[in-house]
Parts: structure tokens; C-alpha cells; sequence
């Protein structure tokens, strides 16, 4: 289908979904039980169109338009602006008044539809309109009439409907496409919502569970890993209206977390100066790439020494490669990287360098930490402030679980005494729940990594202020961003 057949929700990351949008025409279902996004989904359609200068109208039959322009005004939507204007109209009837007017080739439905511009409409609900029909042949009858009248005008319609049919009825088959939105329990003590596309007729639309979010500038659907992270709403994008000169306010449908929080916030309360992090990491996540963020975090908030543990060498060239600031610190003796007995490893192509923590002769693993105690010793007494990531994964497999357990509460009390900031990874399946409960107990903070099929999530279960977070979606960029959604 050609993109110009398409109409763009302007609901981030539903279009990447959808592959451009719905086809222009088209009537889509949009149901879900109380409270998973039905009728803010409804609003921004339509108020993403109005900033496109595409007039639109929401027919309503249950809530007042008093309550619609208060609920949008919560995400920064003016509706009132754009009604003044002429763009959106909020009709507040019966089933029964509006399917009479429908009908006919004139009055107020006639008059706001038939006008060129006007290509969206917004039904809620479809089941108010179907609940007066007491037969399935008299509800087939209703949405025939509807969609033919729908099609007349060649509107691209929402038709909320209420609740989750375990027995499809007539809507489901005669609409053109189905969008179910649900909620579904996830990490610790908290539901996330979802959104399915389930049928979109003319599209090639996976039948796929997205995770949707509200945020401060309405929803927004976070597109399955591998395609992408969802686009927002440029600041410069003007209706057109239809009062001539007359401005219209923008609000651009932005994309922050729920709760306002950003990678780097939650970074600088989960792990402030001198704390001691667990991160429990489950066997399939991706956590690697959050070491280079966590260091730039780090030099940014005044670390001038990082100390690497590193179950294989594999990963040091990325490492380097991905700071400049690790590069130029390595010869000055401010980056240490140990890892598997070995010592000597290709970096950044050429260079070849040694663990430095693992003398000739000695390479135990006891030695190791000797030494690496010695010089963050020498090294905060010159003023340094030091980050470590410790995988004690690679621990446990140099040593038993049981010697590892015995020795961790030792390296966490001098590490605390000398302001060391510290990361230790691990999975709290492979280290066994007695070694993670410890881990759990002795650490400030505790933030725990797991992958579904299409996500990966992070949440903060224990924190020294306190506080904890939501489960969040963890998108990293190939800046070296870390998005959380």
C-alpha cells in the first residue's frame, strides 16, 4: 500500500508498528477493560491529526465533553484551542440521536464531515451503541449502516469499545482492523500495560504484544527489540486551523517515562558516590553495554579511576573503543582491567597489555585482590575517586560459591570505607539464592535486569534513599545512550 492510502496515528511507535499507519478508510475496534488507555488513545489521534491541520470530530455518549477537555489538558492538549478554530469538534449525543442524523444528508454530522480536511472520527463507544440491540442479526444491521456511512465519507474511524471478548462478536469481524490493549503483571509488584495490533486488513501488521506507556504528552507504544525506538512529535510542526491568522497552541506529544524518569536520574539516586550497587542480571540480558554508560555517568559526576572485572577479555577492545577517556587514562594508571588468568591481551588492534593485578608467578585470585586493595588504598589517599565493576560471575568460576560468599562481606566493608563506587554483577540463579540474598543484603542498592522475548527491563528494588522504580523497557543507542521507557 502506498504511504499516501495511509493516515499516521501520531501516536509514537504504534505507526512503526502498523508500517506507516491505518489505511485511510478504514474503521479499527479499539477495545480493552477500564483503565488500559482506550479513550486517551482516542483523544491523541485525533489532536496528532489537528496539529497536521486534518479536522476531526469525537462522537461521544457516555462522557461529557467537560470531562474529555479536562483529561486532555493533563497531557498539554488544548482541545478547546482547536475547537475554537474549527479543526475538532466533541459531540456529546445519544446512540440513537447520532445513528438517526447519520442516516440523513443533512444536520450537524453532514455539516462537520462532509468538509474536505476532515478525515478522522472517534466513536465511543461502540458498545454503547450495541447495548440497545437485544439480537446479533440487529447488531449486524447497526454496524453495517454505520460502516456504510462511514465509508461515504471515507473517515478513518476509532470505535472504542468496552472490555475483552472471549466470544467475538459482529464488530470484531466487520471492522477493518482490531487494536486490544490489555495489562499484563511484570517485575515487582507492578502491571504494564500492552497493546496488540490482532487485525489490520491491507496490512502486513504482526499479531505481536507491545508494551504501551503514558507519559506526560499522552501514550506511546514501545516498538518489539529490533525496530527501533518510537519517534516523538517535532516542536515545529503547526496546524494549519481554519480561522486564517488566528494562532493555535502547540503541545508536541513527547515520549519521557512514566514517573519523569531518565536513565541518568535514576543512575544518580541508585548509585551515588561511595555506594555499593548489586545488579542481578538474568542469563539472557544484554548488560555489557551498560558498563560504558555507567562510566561516562561516572566521569561526568568526578571519577578519575575505574577498576574492570571481566569474565573474558573479549570485550576490552569495544570497551576502549567506545571511551576516549579509557584510552588516554590506560598508560596513566588510572584504568585497571583484570579478567581470566592470562594476563596479556590484544587491545584497540596493536597495543598489547597485561593484567596488571596478576604478577608473574602469582596470578591467585586472593593475590589479585590483594593488590587491588593496596592500590585503591594509594589511590584515594592521592584524592582519586574510584569506580569498580566486579562480575561475580567471573568470581564464582575462578572460585567456589562458598569461598566467594566467605570473602564478599570483607571486600564490601573496605570498599565502602575507602568512598569506592561499586558495581557488582551477577545472576542470582547461577550464584544460588543464599549468595545473592547476601549480595542483596550487604549492597545499598539493588537493581534487577530480565529479558522477554521482545524486551529487556531494569527496575530498582532497594535503593539507600529508599526509593525504588518501575519496571523500566532499557533501550541503549549506538551513542552510548541508555533510554529507559
Amino acid at each position: 500500500m502506498h504511504v499516501k492510502d495511509l493516515v499516521e496515528t501520531g501516536i509514537p511507535g504504534l505507526d512503526q508498528i502498523l508500517h506507516g499507519g491505518i489505511p485511510a478508510g478504514s474503521a479499527v475496534v479499539v477495545e480493552g477493560r477500564p483503565g488500559t488507555g482506550k479513550t486517551v488513545l482516542g483523544m491523541q489521534y485525533l489532536y496528532a491529526g489537528a496539529l497536521r491541520g486534518e479536522a476531526g470530530v469525537y462522537i461521544t455518549f457516555d462522557i461529557l465533553p467537560e470531562q474529555l477537555y479536562t483529561e486532555a489538558a493533563t497531557f498539554g492538549w488544548d482541545l478547546r484551542a482547536f475547537e475554537d478554530s474549527g479543526v475538532l469538534r466533541v459531540v456529546c449525543t445519544t446512540p440513537e440521536a447520532f445513528m438517526a442524523v447519520a442516516r440523513t444528508d443533512e444536520g450537524w454530522f453532514e455539516a462537520l464531515v462532509s468538509t474536505p480536511d476532515c478525515r478522522r472520527m472517534v466513536i465511543d463507544s461502540v458498545s454503547a451503541l450495541l447495548e440497545r440491540v437485544a439480537t446479533r442479526p440487529g447488531e449486524r444491521d447497526v454496524l453495517r449502516g454505520l460502516r456504510g456511512i462511514l465509508r461515504r465519507y471515507r473517515l478513518t474511524t476509532l470505535l472504542i469499545r468496552d472490555g475483552e471478548a472471549d466470544d467475538p462478536g459482529p464488530e470484531h469481524y466487520l471492522a477493518d482492523g482490531l487494536l486490544r490493549l490489555g495489562t499484563r503483571p511484570q517485575g515487582e509488584n507492578f502491571c504494564e500495560r500492552t497493546l496488540s495490533v490482532v487485525k489490520m486488513r491491507g496490512m502486513p501488521a504482526e499479531v505481536r504484544t507491545c508494551v504501551m506507556r503514558f507519559t506526560p504528552g499522552g501514550v506511546m507504544v514501545v516498538p518489539p527489540a529490533g525496530m527501533g525506538m518510537p519517534p516523538v512529535l517535532q516542536d515545529d510542526v503547526r496546524p494549519s486551523g481554519r480561522d486564517g491568522d488566528r494562532p493555535v497552541p502547540i503541545h508536541p506529544v513527547r515520549g519521557a517515562p512514566e514517573g519523569g524518569m531518565d536513565a541518568d536520574q535514576l543512575l544518580a539516586w541508585a548509585l551515588p558516590h561511595g555506594s555499593v550497587l548489586f545488579l542481578d542480571v538474568d542469563g539472557r540480558v544484554q548488560y555489557r553495554p551498560l558498563l560504558p554508560w555507567m562510566i561516562r555517568r561516572r566521569i561526568a559526576d568526578g571519577d578519575d579511576g575505574f577498576l574492570i572485572t571481566l569474565t573474558d577479555w573479549a570485550g576490552l577492545p569495544d570497551l576502549l573503543a567506545e571511551s576516549a577517556e579509557l584510552v588516554a587514562w590506560w598508560p596513566q594508571g588510572r584504568l585497571y582491567v583484570t579478567g581470566p588468568p592470562g594476563g596479556r591481551r590484544r587491545v584497540a588492534g596493536s597495543a598489547v597489555v597485561r593484567d596488571p593485578l596478576r604478577a608473574a608467578g602469582d596470578a591467585s585470585e586472593w593475590s589479585v585482590m590483594l593488590r587491588m586493595f593496596r592500590l585503591l588504598v594509594r589511590e584515594t589517599r592521592r584524592g582519586r575517586r574510584w569506580f569498580i565493576w566486579i562480575d561475580t560471575n567471573a568470581a564464582v568460576g575462578l572460585w567456589s560459591v562458598g569461598h566467594f560468599a566467605d570473602r564478599l562481606p570483607t571486600v564490601v566493608r573496605v570498599l565502602r570505607s575507602l568512598g569506592v563506587t561499586t558495581v557488582l554483577v551477577g545472576d542470582s540463579g547461577t550464584l544460588g539464592g543464599g549468595v545473592a540474598e547476601r549480595i542483596t543484603g550487604l549492597a545499598d542498592s539493588v537493581a534487577r535486569m530480565w529479558s522477554t522475548v521482545d524486551y529487556q527491563y531494569l527496575q530498582v528494588v532497594k535503593s539507600a534513599s529508599g526509593r525504588t522504580s518501575a519496571p523500566y523497557i532499557v533501550q541503549m543507542g549506538e551513542d552510548l545512550t541508555v533510554r529507559l521507557l
